[in-house]
Parts: structure tokens; sequence; C-alpha cells
């Protein structure tokens, strides 16, 4: 949980520019005395006067906080923002008019951002349970604008904009590397330097192996065999994992209903695209339930940061592309015009891409 919530801070920054991340309030420390943590174990909310009594706020983490998280590991907690009535994506695959008229949308908020920050932020667990579908206000809509700086100076800045209902959100930062270490030159800066200072904590068993801190360990000999996950490097090509997952709902929407392709367009054929679960070597039980997809058997894959337009999608920059490439498209404009057209703005958020903070413009 320290680990989640140092992961939390540093996407606080991000989520000043992007709006798919949730907001980390503090991290905190369960007072063992106290009996706030058996009440949280027990009960989905408790009175804020126990909680207030019952934790102790960590404002800043220095060394002898990993210490602590490796010695009473259950006590740590992460303050987290909530997101009335926000469900996972996947709650959301087998409704109709979702997969026809929104999941673009929802997925670009998602894959733009990673995109840019893919050399240094992998979440690593993106599957369709942790991307989180918000609604800020019942039948009203949100005019999006992504604009996009021209990063290689080859041609001019562009700005992508739809409407959508939907906040697409990211969550559960457990496993994420991330890389902050311009702008946070300090241990907490980078998971790299969180495993560094755990290695040196005197209760940090092997490294905090064994209270948590595993998912940093990197040994490059045996990446495969942990689904190529190591949360001290990057991997631009392992958040694939909700596209593929989505992949097979798709397969399965289509299997039970053949008229859903058509109403799909190009979208069912980009989703195709994805490529995951390369170098993963199946042992014979797993390569037998490979065969039903429902299984959901790769859940990893190798990086790949090479592009593979247009025939394969290889990584995140590449999924950000073809969605970007649908959403220019004048058959998805049309589509997303026709879908908004009587109901109303709520406003327009502009999202930049560079070092601004997103605006927001009500109607």
């Amino acid at each position: 949980m320290l680990y989640e919530g140092l992961v939390g801070q540093y996407l606080n920054k991000i989520g000043k520019q992007f709006p798919a991340f949730v907001e980390t309030y503090g991290i905190y420390h369960y007072n063992p005395l106290e009996p706030a943590y058996p009440e949280m174990r027990v009960f989905n909310e408790t009175d804020q006067r126990v909680l207030k009594a019952g934790l102790t706020k960590i404002p800043v983490v220095h060394p002898v906080h990993l210490d602590l998280a490796c010695k009473e590991s259950k006590y740590m907690a992460v303050l987290i923002q909530h997101l009335n009535e926000a469900k996972p994506i996947q709650q959301f695959l087998n409704i109709s008019d979702f997969i026809f008229y929104e999941i673009l949308y929802v997925l670009y908020q998602v894959y733009m951002p990673l995109s840019r920050m893919a050399y240094q932020f992998t979440h690593y667990d993106l599957h369709y349970e942790n991307v989180l579908i918000y609604e800020p206000v019942k039948g009203k809509y949100i005019q999006y604008h992504y604009h996009k700086t021209d990063l290689f100076g080859s041609g001019p800045s562009t700005v992508v904009s739809f409407k959508s209902r939907y906040i697409a959100k990211i969550i559960d930062y457990g496993r994420c590397f991330f890389d902050d270490k311009v702008a946070n030159p300090g241990f907490t800066g980078s998971s790299q330097g969180i495993y560094t200072e755990a290695c040196s904590a005197p209760r940090c068993i092997s490294c905090g192996g064994e209270q948590g801190f595993q998912w940093l360990k990197y040994n490059p000999a045996k990446l495969a065999q942990n689904m190529f996950v190591s949360s001290q490097v990057h991997n631009v090509s392992h958040d694939l994992r909700l596209l593929y997952m989505i992949k097979f709902s798709v397969r399965a929407a289509i299997k039970a209903s053949p008229a859903v392709k058509p109403l799909m367009g190009e979208l069912h054929d980009i989703i195709e695209k994805v490529e995951y679960g390369n170098g993963i070597k199946l042992d014979p039980y797993h390569a037998k339930l490979a065969k039903d997809p429902l299984q959901w058997v790769y859940y990893g894959t190798k990086e790949n940061t090479k592009t593979g337009l247009p025939k394969k999608i290889n990584n995140v920059m590449d999924a950000s592309k073809e969605l970007e490439r649908l959403i220019e498209s004048p058959w998805y404009k049309s589509k997303n015009e026709t879908k908004y057209g009587a109901l109303t703005k709520l406003g327009d958020l502009h999202i930049y891409d560079d070092i601004r903070p997103m605006r927001f413009v009500p109607a």
C-alpha cells in the first residue's frame, strides 16, 4: 500500500494534465492499538472519528517508512478519490449502445495518455476491472479537446475532439512502473529508487519481496516467467492487456449476434490487430486453457517498442494512433455527432500533451 500511495502521488501530477487517473489524497498508517483497522476489514464504512483516531498520515515518506511498511505492511493504508456510481468497464461490454457509440472514446481516454507516458509509466495490471467508467452528470456530455503538440517538429499541432458522457479512470497502482527522477530526484521519485531503498531497509526481507514489494524485483532472465512484469522497468506493450481482453469480448458478442460486426465499423478491425502474449511459454496445463479465450491466460507480453502499423498494434503508441485515426474519420465523426445531437453539453474539457494543465470550460 505504501508503494501504491507513492505511485499515486506521482500520478497526482499527471492527473493535472490528463483526467484518466484517480487522485491519491494521502498515505496513512493504522495504529494497531485502535479499532479502525479491524473495523475497516469487516465493514465497508466507519465513522470519521474512528479513522481520525486510528490513522496517522505520512505527509513525506522517508526511508524509515519503508522499514515500517515491511514490519507492519497490513497496517499501511491509502486514501483515494471516490467516484459515485463509477463501474468497471467490464460491466459495459455487454451493452450494445456502449460498444457501438462509446467504447472508442473511452479507450482513447486511456491510451492517449499512456502513449505520452510510455517510457515514464507502465500500469502492469490494466485489465477491465481496473478501468472505471464514470458519468459526471446523467444525460449530459463533455466535449473533449485533446491538444496534441508536434513532438518531432515535422508538422503542425492538432486537436482531436469528440463528445462523450463518460470519463475513464485507471485505478490500482500497486504494480506500476514510474520514473519521475527529473522532477523528484529523491528515492521516492522512481520505482527503481524505491526498490533500492527497500533493499537497504533492515526489515524488508529479500528487498521487501515478502512484504508486498515483489513486483519491483528485476531479473531479465526470469521476466518471461513473471509475465514480463517488473515495476523497475517500462514495458510499452504490457498495457495492451485491456484491448486484448476486449478483443475476446467483442468476438463473443459477434458470435452471439453477427449483426454487431458491421455496426462496429473499423473499430473491430483495429482491436483484432492487437499483439499480446508474445514471449510467454505456457506449461501443458495453461496451454490447454489457452484454447478457451475466456480464461485470459495471456496477461503479459514481451515489450515491443517498434511500431507494427498498419498491420499490427505492438504497443500503447500504436493503440493511441489507431484509435485517434478512427475518431478523426468522417464516419465516426458523424456517428458521434448523431449520438449526442439531442443531449445537453456539460462543458468543454481541453487536455494538453505538454506541461499545461487541463482546462474545463462550463457550457
